[in-house]
Formats: C-alpha cells, structure tokens, sequence
C-alpha cells in the first residue's frame, strides 16, 4: 500500500527525468520538491548547446516541452505558477567599449534571453554602474533591467547569473554560466567620436552573432536577501 501511495510522486519524477538530465548541473533537493507545482517537466528551453558531457544534449533536447514560463513579477506572488530552471541563455548584440587611457570608463552592454523561462532584458555597465556585491568581498556582479538576472565581467568572459524560480524557495538559488565573445569586430574610436558608450580614445567592439551558453552551476546565492 505505502508504494501505491508513491506511484504519483514516482511518474512524476520519471516525466521531469529526460529534461533534468539535459542539464548541466545537479538541482538542489529544494528546487527539486517544485515539481509538484504544476510542471512535470521543469526544464522549457527547447534545446540545450552541445557540451563535453553531453554530446547529445542538441538532439535530444527538442522532444523537451516549451509550455509559457511565468515571468519574474508573477513567480514572486503569492500563487506562484510553473518553475523553470534555466538551461542556456543568448547574448545579443554583444558591445564593448574600452578607453586608451581610463579603463575604469569601460562600458559593456548586451540583450540577454532566456528562451525557457521567458526573459528578455537589456542589460549594460559602465562607469556609474553599482555593483550588487560592494562591501561583501565578492567579485563585481551587475544588475539588468530586470533584476532576476545579473552579471560578471571579467577578464574578457562574462559570467550570467540567473534567479531560479524566485519567489518559490526559502533559499535564493541562482543558476550561473559564463561565455567568452567570439566574432567580435572592433574599431578605434578617436577624440571626436560620440559612439553611444562612450566619447574618446578608445576601442569599440561589436559581436557579429549571438553569444550563446549552457548553465552550468546551480547554488544558493551569496546574496540571500
């Protein structure tokens, strides 16, 4: 009888099965008991970017569902729908700018999309830009436009962070994968040139295709607020 009593659960868990294991990483036992909540199979992006670890990751991703996502501002209410965890994420329209001279003038901005879950917004830095982590020790991190995503700029790799169904958990959880540009096109601006990020000396680059990546981390926020 105590099995009977499972049978639910157990179907339950073997529908989200194909889609968990197309990600690439492990889910937390919090975010795994979201299940119940409406969505049997927690993974919506349609396609998943061939990796290492998983080589047929794009082929087998598109039997994975697409239904809606909720967005942001209706999963942090109180009759919280659907849960998504992120699986990959796109960069559009990838631009830097950096000065000759002030590297603190630096200026990056992109369109970050997330097919799955639903969320397109623009996001940028620059010199007036407030970092989320000031005082805490951590490496610069930067809001977008809509806050459930940020990002690290560093080193020539950009790092995005993603809130994972929030709202729904105790635990702030965040999935996190990084990107380095590729078929950038750069040209120096000069003294008089206004190119929208900046003015002066510098070098402007523009990424002639979208940027896209798998997430591959998924923890608990170092901000838990």
């Amino acid at each position: 009888m105590q099995l009977l009593a499972h049978l639910p659960l157990l179907s339950l868990f073997a529908t989200a099965t194909t889609g968990l294991q197309l990600l690439q990483y492990d889910i937390p036992a919090e975010l795994l008991e979201l299940f119940g909540a409406g969505n049997p199979d927690p993974v919506a992006s349609s396609a998943l970017l061939p990796s290492a670890s998983s080589a047929s990751s794009a082929s087998s991703a598109s039997s994975l569902s697409t239904g809606t996502a909720s967005t942001a501002s209706s999963a942090s209410t109180a009759d919280a729908a659907a849960c998504y965890y992120p699986a990959t994420f796109t960069l559009n329209n990838f631009t830097t700018w950096s000065p000759a001279t002030n590297a603190s003038l630096s200026y990056v901005s992109f369109q970050y999309v997330d097919s799955g879950t639903k969320i397109t917004t623009p996001c940028a830095y620059n010199a007036t830009s407030q970092s989320l982590t000031v005082g805490t020790g951590l490496v610069d991190r930067y809001a977008c436009d809509n806050s459930v995503i940020s990002f690290i700029w560093q080193k020539n790799k950009l790092t995005a962070i993603e809130t994972t169904c929030p709202g729904q958990t105790a635990t702030k959880f965040e999935a996190s994968g990084s990107v380095i540009p590729a078929g950038l096109k750069c040209a120096q601006t000069n003294g008089t040139d206004d190119v929208g990020l900046g003015q002066g000396k510098g070098t402007l680059c523009l990424s002639s295709i979208p940027l896209s990546a798998n997430f591959t981390s998924q923890e608990p926020s170092p901000l838990q607020n």
